[in-house]
């Protein structure tokens, strides 16, 4: 469901790039660190946002070096991590947890099951340490999982269960700036929720797998719509974030929140308009 808050490569200058990099480095690092490959294998674009993010909002001071890795053999590449980075690995394994666990409940997939077994005391050390946040994410999941069983249609009520997981992640913190950071995370979550459903309309529809848009999608407009509806999440968010006062990193942030987010979408609909000879 996540890889979609990412950044617009074209759009965006290159000393901000090497720095969006040093953070994705830094949390793969960390992942690695923590929990070895397996820890690796959950690293995301969505959580690199969150640690760029909470960076920006708390001007946290990072620890920069310059290193090797199995990706990166023949040259050191800058790799940049705080405390944010560690917080925001223990969220991608327990994301991943309920992701695999999600798999197996639908499909009936072996290797999530594996991958459940795999991360399962690393979920209890983190549930621990973070019991706010994972309470919030297993309970909002099992209400989504609920509103999906019962083929639930109202796309508010289907991805605000996924806007209330990101919403709490967000929250790194109780202080002055929780509100607006709560927001920002919902409606995020939200758009990603609906993003994937878009994404994923297709194959969904070939497994006979639930899909919030199914029947939308049966209407002549059906993208216009859709991008109608996820326009609007990212409008809240982007409004929430523009009341923060974040200076560094304000343009690194920016891109991914007006533009990077759109990525995927460009590239499939200019597919699916190649397919149906539009263009």
């Amino acid at each position: 469901m996540f890889g979609y808050v990412t950044i617009n490569r074209l759009e965006l200058k290159g000393k901000y790039y090497d720095r969006y990099k040093a953070f994705y480095c830094g949390l793969c690092k960390v992942l690695n660190d923590k929990y070895g490959i397996k820890g690796q294998m959950t690293l995301t674009y969505d959580m690199t946002f969150l640690i760029i993010f909470l960076t920006s909002l708390y001007e946290k001071k990072s620890d920069i070096k310059r290193e090797r890795c199995i990706i990166h053999p023949c040259a050191r590449h800058a790799v940049m991590t705080n405390e944010y980075t560690s917080y925001a690995a223990d969220m991608s394994i327990v994301l991943a947890y309920y992701n695999f666990i999600d798999n197996w409940q639908d499909d009936r997939d072996i290797k999530s099951r594996a991958a459940m077994a795999v991360l399962k005391k690393d979920v209890q050390k983190i549930k621990k340490k973070y019991k706010r946040q994972c309470e919030v994410i297993e309970s909002e999941l099992k209400a989504l999982t609920k509103c999906e069983k019962r083929g639930e249609r109202d796309i508010d009520t289907v991805s605000y269960h996924f806007g209330k997981i990101l919403e709490e992640i967000f929250v790194y913190k109780r202080d002055i700036w929780e509100d607006t950071v709560r927001k920002i995370g919902f409606y995020l979550g939200k758009f990603i929720y609906l993003m994937d459903s878009w994404d994923d309309l297709e194959k969904d529809h070939d497994k006979g797998s639930y899909n919030i848009f199914e029947e939308m999608s049966e209407e002549d407009d059906f993208d216009d719509e859709c991008r109608q509806i996820l326009i609007m999440m990212m409008a809240e968010c982007s409004r929430k974030f523009e009341l923060l006062p974040i200076l560094k990193n304000r343009e690194l942030l920016r891109n991914i929140l007006y533009s990077g987010v759109w990525l995927k979408w460009d590239i499939k609909h200019r597919e699916k308009r190649g397919k149906d000879g539009s263009i």
